[in-house]
């Protein structure tokens, strides 16, 4: 079987589905054959390029060929891994998981075997023996990322958490599943310093565009005498910048010991996405070392992987082992194992980074609607402006905008992308009033995505307000008078907005009177003032509105108390 890693990037749906269950097919393939049954056969490659060791440094200036990754020791025919490779794709997401976690368990029984682990606790079975029951209460503080803290602001985010595996399979789940944490608990912090608490072993860290959820527990079994070690550290950049990039990192730190043997591994991935005028993920750029030493000795280093898998291809692997202090069959453990991990780690977070540019957190909307959306007369039409700007810069952030509205009510355009700043025209129903109108917002650009929304009220005109005196004059539409409506008076040099609210009793029945809020102004000088007014019921089907106002202008300071009548007639 050829183990090919499938890194091109399609858009939206392909992504979603490929991502859903965490992993790809290959990829799941090759790690669960290589801890099932000792390894793929065939050439690795990835991103369109083998992937190739191209160094090997050995001790005292001594070079060597370097092992592939795959010259694993594997005698499985490619025809015996195509088919177990087969039937562990066809497991559940528990048995899926488990085999998983055998790979990780397997590559760390390989290290122990030349650390001196191996050989302190007494030969392999007794090794796999004590490393499970050594990491198995630190496996169990893991499972608590699914019940993330919640601190200064952040909000609580739940993540579906798998059976987690022993020692760096467990480190691997928490750093993915913390990705996503990480985003969703610092989604709705506002600029300014970063803010982070400790809560179970796990600190979260957030700012306006920036997440990191790290953990750090030790556990010394009483069994074995073992002590284990795990730290872990995801951070997530979610929001791309003015050319649409994005980071994100992954650390996972292993350490078992017991005695004066024992080892050290270190996994580091860091992925650098890039997103279009759409808003989509359109490629990811890959970087990551493994290295594994001793604990004693002055940590030796028995075997370091660094390998750099850009998106255009070309990618390459430089191996270096400390002369004959690891075997083979240990750096072509590695090699895979550390592929492979960085691979699926690279999975979630871009899909962590994506989850948050397309929440709307990273560009914020504005939309802006003349008349407003509590004015617009039926039949009557509304503009309204779209302008998307950066939520980290306040910079503009070009791409489109697209609004929606459902039903028959009428929106130009509605449902096509326009490009930003964009503009739109609603025009309001003319019967089966009142009615809400909800128009949604979307803009894309390469900043991510914005959302907004306003909402329209279109009430039927039910009377025409008339009537003048103490040098002003009222005009205005009327829709329920008996519960709030609004009129203009205007008088020379300016004009005044009149809100009138109804009174009600106190089980919420309306009465025929109610207070004033009059605001307005004219010639750089505002006026501000309140009310009381009755409403009263007339044979020939008009309403009067008798009205008591105090309004005062703020440059003079003068003040005028004023009694005038208001006639409702019924609208034709």
């Amino acid at each position: 079987m050829r183990c090919a890693a499938n890194r091109s990037l399609p858009h939206d749906g392909d992504v979603t589905d490929r991502r859903s269950a965490g992993l790809t097919q290959l990829t799941l393939a090759c790690l669960t054959v290589a801890a099932l049954i000792g390894g793929c056969s065939g050439s690795t490659a990835s991103k369109g390029g083998d992937v190739h060791a191209v160094a090997d440094t050995g001790v005292g200036g001594t070079s060597t060929p370097a092992s592939s990754a795959d010259s694993s020791g594997s005698t499985a025919s490619g025809d015996n891994a195509s088919a177990r490779a087969a039937e562990v794709l066809a497991m559940q997401q528990t048995e899926q998981n488990a085999a998983l976690a055998n790979a990780g368990l397997g590559l760390e029984l390989a290290v122990a075997k030349e650390s001196g682990l191996e050989s302190e606790l007494g030969g392999p079975a007794a090794t796999r023996t004590a490393l499970l029951s050594a990491w198995a209460p630190i496996v169990a503080q893991a499972a608590a990322v699914k019940g993330n803290i919640a601190p200064l602001g952040f909000r609580r985010r739940t993540s579906a958490v798998p059976s987690l595996g022993e020692g760096f399979f467990g480190g691997y789940m928490i750093a993915a599943l913390a990705a996503d944490s990480a985003v969703g608990a610092s989604a709705n912090l506002k600029a300014g310093p970063p803010v982070s608490e400790t809560k179970d072993g796990f600190t979260l860290t957030g700012s306006q565009n920036h997440g990191e959820l790290a953990m750090d527990a030790t556990n010394v079994d009483s069994k074995t005498g073992v002590t284990t070690k795990l730290a872990t550290k995801t951070s997530v950049v979610p929001c791309p910048d003015a050319d649409g990039r994005f980071e994100a990192e992954a650390v996972i730190d292993v350490t078992v010991s017991k005695g004066s043997a024992g080892q050290h591994g270190v996994l580091d991935v860091k992925v650098v996405g890039h997103v279009d005028d759409e808003a989509h993920l359109v490629s990811s750029d890959l970087d990551y070392t493994m290295k594994w030493s001793r604990t004693s000795g002055g940590g030796t280093e028995l075997v370091n992987v660094a390998a750099s898998m850009p998106s255009s291809g070309g990618a390459s692997r430089t191996v270096q082992r400390s002369g004959s202090a690891a075997t083979s069959d240990l750096e072509a453990s590695a090699t895979l194992g550390g592929q492979m991990f960085a691979m699926l780690m690279e999975h979630f977070l871009t899909d962590a980074a994506q989850r948050g540019w397309e929440s709307g957190r990273c560009v914020q909307l504005d939309v802006k609607a003349e008349p407003g959306k509590d004015s617009v007369k039926p039949g009557g039409t509304s503009e309204i402006t779209a302008a998307p700007r950066s939520a980290i810069d306040g910079s503009k952030v070009g791409g489109n905008v697209t609004a929606t509205m459902a039903g028959e009510l009428t929106l130009e355009p509605n449902g096509s992308p326009v490009p930003a700043d964009a503009g739109f025209v609603y025009t309001a129903p003319t019967d089966n009033l009142p009615k809400n109108a909800k128009v949604s917002f979307e803009s894309r650009s390469r900043r991510g995505v914005g959302k907004a929304e306003i909402v329209f009220q279109i009430f039927k005109i039910g009377y025409v307000a008339s009537g003048s005196g103490s040098d002003i004059t009222f005009s205005g539409t009327v829709s329920d008078p008996e519960i709030f409506f609004t009129l203009l008076g205007e008088f020379q040099g300016g004009n005044a907005t009149f809100d009138f609210s109804a009174d009600r009793t106190d089980a919420g029945d309306v009465l025929p009177t109610g207070t004033i809020t009059i605001t307005g102004g004219g010639s750089d000088a505002k006026i501000t003032g309140d009310g009381t007014y009755t409403l009263v019921a007339n044979q020939d089907g008009t309403l009067t509105v008798t009205m008591k106002t105090h309004a005062c202008v703020d440059v003079s300071g003068a003040c005028r108390d004023s009694t005038d009548e208001i006639t409702l007639t019924p609208a034709s």
